[in-house]
C-alpha cells in the first residue's frame, strides 16, 4: 500500500535508531521522503557522529522518490525543525513527520494518512499524534479521540493549519487571547499551567510550544490514537531535550490499530484525558489518577513505584483523609484491575 502523504524524518548525530526507522518509512512507501539533518556543533567527536549519521543515509539504496538537505550549521532542534516543515509546506499540502528516535509501529503511517484526508478541511482538527502519552485511552468503537494537546516526536499536519504558527508568539500580548484560551482550556490550573509557558518572552522557546500556542488560539484539536502507535526511545544522557525518564516513558508501550479506522461520534476534546495527563506530569496527581497510574505500573511489574505513587496521592490529599487501610484498600483496587487488564 502506498500512502497519499510525504513523509519528513529529522536527523541529526544518533544513528541507534536510525535504520530501523528508515525500514519501517520506506516499507510504508510515501509520496516521498524528506531528511532534514542539522549540521554539527564546532567539535570533532559531533563532527563524526553527523558525518555516520550521513554515511547511513546516503549508502542506502532507494526505492522511493527523496530529498534529503543537511544543514551546513548547527541550527538547533528547533531550528532545524522548523526550517525543515517550512521547506515541506511549500511543495506540500499535508505531510507526517518524524524525529530520529522514535520506534513507529507499522499502523502509525497508515493511520496518519487516513486522518489526513479524513479531516484534510476541518479547521478544528490541527494536528495528529501518533503517540498516546498514557499509552491506551479505550474510546468505543473508534480508533482516536481529541485532545487540547499532542505530543510531536510523531506526528502530522496540513499546510493550512501550519500557517499559523509563524505568527503565534505575538498573540500571547492580547488580554483577548487569554481569555479565549483560558475559556477553551476550560480548566483553571491547565490554563495556569501553559500561561507559565506561553508567558516566557524573554527566553527561547521550544518550537512545541509555539506550535500548541497556534493551536490554542484556534481552539483546535489533535487526534489522539487510542493506543500508541509510535515510542519515544531516545531520552537519556545523550537526547537533546529529554534527558531523565518520566512515570509516562515507564508505562510506555507501542501498539498495532487494525484497519478500518474509526473516527468518535463528535469532534470534541476528551477532557478526562486532558485533566489525568496534565496531573501525571505536572505532578499534581489525585487518588483517582494514582490508581490508574499504580495499575499500570504493576502491569509492568513496577510495584514499589506504584505504592508511592499512591502514597504521594493520598499525602496530597486533605487532612484526615489518608489512613494505611485507605493506602491498601487502593493498592488492592490498582492490583485487582492491573490483574484483570493483564
Amino acid at each position: 500500500m502506498t500512502l497519499r502523504s510525504a513523509v519528513a524524518l529529522f536527523v541529526y548525530n544518533r544513528t541507534a535508531f536510525l535504520p530501523a526507522i528508515l525500514d519501517a518509512i520506506q516499507a510504508a512507501h510515501p509520496t516521498k521522503l524528506y531528511i532534514f539533518g542539522d549540521g554539527p556543533k564546532d567539535d570533532s567527536e559531533d563532527r563524526a557522529r553527523c558525518a555516520d549519521v550521513r554515511r547511513i543515509i546516503n549508502d542506502r539504496e532507494w526505492r522511493l522518490p527523496i530529498d534529503v538537505t543537511f544543514a551546513l550549521t548547527n541550527l538547533g532542534c528547533s531550528g532545524r525543525i522548523v526550517s525543515g516543515i517550512n521547506e515541506i509546506f511549500l511543495h506540500e499540502e499535508q505531510a507526517i513527520f518524524l524525529e530520529d528516535d522514535i520506534e513507529p509501529s507499522q499502523s502509525f503511517f497508515p493511520y496518519c494518512d487516513w486522518l489526513l484526508e479524513t479531516f484534510a478541511h476541518h479547521e478544528h482538527v490541527a494536528m495528529i499524534s501518533g503517540i498516546n502519552p498514557l499509552s491506551k485511552w479505550p474510546i468505543p468503537e473508534a480508533s482516536c479521540f481529541f485532545s487540547k494537546f499532542g505530543n510531536a516526536p510523531a506526528w502530522a499536519t496540513w499546510r493550512r493549519a501550519w500557517r499559523h504558527y509563524s505568527s503565534a508568539r505575538q498573540l500571547w500580548a492580547s488580554p483577548q487571547i487569554h481569555a479565549a484560551i483560558a475559556d477553551f482550556l476550560s480548566d483553571p490550573e491547565i490554563f495556569a499551567w501553559r500561561a507559565a509557558i506561553y508567558g516566557q518572552q524573554d527566553q527561547e522557546w521550544a518550537w512545541d510550544f509555539q506550535w500548541a500556542l497556534a493551536r490554542h488560539a484556534r481552539r483546535a484539536l489533535c487526534a489522539v490514537p487510542v493506543r500508541s502507535l509510535a515510542t519515544h526511545c531516545g531520552c537519556g544522557p545523550a537526547a537533546t531535550n529529554v534527558k531523565r525518564r518520566s512515570i509516562l516513558d515507564v508505562i510506555a508501550e507501542r501498539y498495532e490499530i487494525a484497519a478500518p479506522f474509526r473516527t468518535p461520534a463528535t469532534v470534541t476534546a476528551d477532557d478526562a484525558f486532558d485533566r489525568l495527563y496534565f496531573e501525571v506530569t505536572q505532578n499534581k496527581i489525585s487518588v483517582a489518577s494514582a490508581e490508574w497510574l499504580a495499575e499500570r505500573l504493576m502491569a509492568r511489574g513496577r510495584n514499589l513505584l506504584a505504592i508511592a505513587i499512591l502514597r504521594h496521592a493520598l499525602a496530597n490529599s486533605p487532612p484526615g483523609f489518608v489512613t494505611e487501610t485507605l493506602i491498601e484498600e487502593a493498592f488492592s483496587r490498582a492490583q485487582r484491575l492491573s490483574a484483570h487488564s493483564g
